[in-house]
């Protein structure tokens, strides 16, 4: 009595999800079915069958409804459509779908603003979906940051940009006028190697002055040579400049790294 449940249960069940018009009993045919973008969730009438694209899949001779998803049926904002086909029997019928354009465009740091052909779509993180397919070039920009191009071809169902800080030199720069092979990775490094350099020779030097002009001033109170009392102040002098020169090459050198 169980047994005989469970098959009257899959038997209707069977019936209620095909649903569709089929030729004679044993009559088949074979359909392939494409998508672009391709890897959307394929239902024939509602048969789950996999993802595109599929080929060579037997199906009853008849008439069918094919259902695609994209990415797939359990994302909240896919993009589905339906199309009847009609199989005849021992025939092969080639199914292409145009399915739109589809995608999830993050940004690091997020907010960045995506531009299409002049038009702002959005601020990332967006969830771009249009019917008809969309083609060309997004842009992804971001006040103190280097304007990001993408194509829609290379656009993935999750897209993620990391956008990159423009120097703060060139932050108010129009990006037009950048070079397009301008490398920003080394502007600072120039400033950084000088004041680092220049701060260790004067702080030699100014340690030097200073030592040399307290040897010549002890000689100065055992000989009373007044020629070692001008060196001594004149070394003093000299210590005292140098030793201003590494206060600022120090105060630029924090500075780079602080801000860089």
């Amino acid at each position: 009595m169980i047994r005989l449940f469970f098959f009257l249960l899959i038997v209707g069940t069977s019936s209620v999800c095909v649903g569709q018009e089929t030729g004679p009993a044993g009559e088949t045919g074979k359909v392939s079915v494409t998508t672009d973008p391709s890897g959307a969730d394929l239902f024939l009438d509602s048969l789950y069958l996999g993802k595109t694209p599929l080929v060579n899949v037997v199906v009853p001779a008849g008439t069918h409804a094919v259902r695609v998803v994209y990415p797939s049926a359990f994302s909240w904002n896919a993009l589905s459509k339906v199309e009847t086909v009609h199989v005849a029997a021992e025939s092969h019928l080639n199914k292409i779908i145009e399915l739109g354009t589809h995608a999830v465009i993050t940004s690091d740091p997020e907010g960045g603003r995506v531009m299409y052909q002049g038009v702002e779509l959005g601020r990332t993180p967006l969830f771009l979906r249009r019917s008809a397919k969309v083609t060309g070039e997004l842009t992804v920009e971001k006040e103190g940051y280097i304007p990001q191009k993408v194509s829609l071809a290379a656009v993935r169902p999750s897209t993620s940009i990391r956008l990159q800080a423009m120097p703060e030199t060139l932050a108010h720069a129009s990006p037009e006028i950048l070079p397009a092979n301008y490398d920003l990775s080394g502007t600072d490094n120039w400033v950084t190697y000088t004041s680092a350099s220049s701060m260790i020779v004067s702080g030699v030097l100014s340690a030097h002055f200073k030592h040399q002009a307290n040897k010549d001033f002890d000689a100065y109170l055992l000989t009373k040579d007044p020629a070692l009392l001008n060196s001594t102040r004149r070394l003093d002098n000299w210590a005292a400049a140098t030793f201003v020169l590494t206060q600022v090459s120090f105060a630029v050198l924090t500075y780079v790294l602080l801000f860089e």
